[in-house]
């Protein structure tokens, strides 16, 4: 590690891909809960997910760069909106799956609409919202490295690219080797997580 600016760096990475990881799953599980349970929410705001989620979430960096600048407002934006379509489309899913016997066994016992939320549609969807979170958790990386190639001033994807432009291959391909390192343990502490909450599952 170069003066330790590659753990500065990655330091930077991470706590941007974290924060944008975080925003987005709860926006998509929330989300995605709402449109599969009230189906007039899943008519208007499941057009506008499908319309929006073709578009790479760089096209929308040069564009949103106006609005938010290039400071972390930007970067962490992006990424949660990279984040949120795999998740929202995932929960969607898991929640139109729910056996209907569960919501009228609830229903019958007069459980109200928040218990029956938390307690028979989110466990029942959490296989789901982990799929999507596993296909989220890898979008947010390549999303910060790009934002912080396109508009960065720190993290892993400028260092890489600044160490490019200043004819520093040995450094540019630490960075490259500390990102693989990062992508690597990231998909095992989640993987390692998502076997700890839904072990039931994997019964």
């Amino acid at each position: 590690m170069v003066d330790g600016q590659i753990l500065t760096a990655l330091g930077e990475s991470i706590l941007r891909m974290s924060s944008g990881f975080v925003l987005g799953s709860l926006a998509g599980v929330a989300c995605g809960l709402a449109m599969g349970l009230f189906a007039p929410l899943r008519w208007t705001i499941g057009t506008v997910v499908e319309a929006l989620r073709p578009i790479p979430a760089a096209a929308i960096i040069p564009p949103l760069i106006f609005i938010l600048g290039i400071d972390n407002a930007l970067k962490i934006s992006i990424i949660s909106l990279a984040v949120f379509f795999p998740v929202v489309v995932n929960t969607l899913s898991g929640t139109l799956s729910i056996d209907p016997t569960l919501l009228d066994v609830a229903r019958t016992f007069r459980i109200s609409r928040t218990s029956t939320l938390l307690r028979v549609a989110l466990p029942a969807v959490l296989p789901y919202v982990f799929t999507g979170m596993r296909t989220g958790i890898s979008i947010a990386l390549i999303t910060t490295v790009v934002a912080e190639m396109i508009a960065g001033s720190g993290g892993i994807g400028y260092y890489i690219l600044n160490m490019q432009y200043a004819m520093r291959p040995s450094e540019m391909y630490a960075g490259i080797l500390a990102l693989a390192a990062l992508g690597y343990a990231t998909n095992a502490l989640f993987r390692a997580w998502e076997m700890r909450v839904l072990h039931w599952a994997h019964l």
